[in-house]
């Protein structure tokens, strides 16, 4: 499980963005205040404070209902951190690591992970950052054109008109 403490200044530092891009984005406005709301549901308002302790405590439950049916043990039950590799998951599913076309074993995805998210939603980010730019230019334009006819005022519009080119 990746830290609260990072978990926590990742969501702090995205707050205002997410914000801002539910506002902006029609697709990302009807999904993420959703998991927002979940967020806050499951942790509270301060997920630094209770991550730990809600983690913890769902760990338990879960820990507690396999007990209960009484499939806590390690042929039914693993406790899996994916930094430990391809070794425990594979040993628990009875399961070879999976091997490359060399027969070497293949490195276990990590697609939850800084690097591997930023690649995954960067043509996302970039074709918003495209739509933006066209939405901003198109308003830039019409707010251009609505100060060109006020700059030429009625009376050359006039002008304009009588095609009188002496303006």
């Amino acid at each position: 499980m990746r830290s609260c403490k990072a978990t926590s200044a990742r969501y702090n530092k995205l707050g205002l963005f997410l914000r801002l891009l539910c506002a902006y984005d029609r697709a990302a406005g009807l999904y993420l205040p959703t998991g927002i709301q979940a967020t806050k549901h499951t942790y509270g308002d301060d997920f630094a404070a209770n991550g730990k302790a809600v983690y913890a405590k769902h760990l338990a439950l879960v820990r507690k209902k396999m007990s209960d049916v009484g499939r806590l043990n390690e042929n039914e039950y693993l406790e899996f951190n994916v930094k430990e590799g391809w070794e425990p998951l594979c040993k628990f599913l009875r399961k070879e690591v999976p091997k490359d076309v060399e027969g070497k074993p293949k490195p276990f995805p990590h697609v939850n992970d800084r690097a591997t998210l930023g690649q995954s939603i960067a043509p996302y980010f970039a074709a918003l950052f495209q739509k933006l730019l066209w939405q901003t230019g198109t308003v830039v334009v019409a707010i251009a054109v609505m100060a060109g006819a006020l700059w030429l005022g009625s009376e050359n519009w006039a002008k304009v008109f009588e095609g009188d080119k002496s303006f």
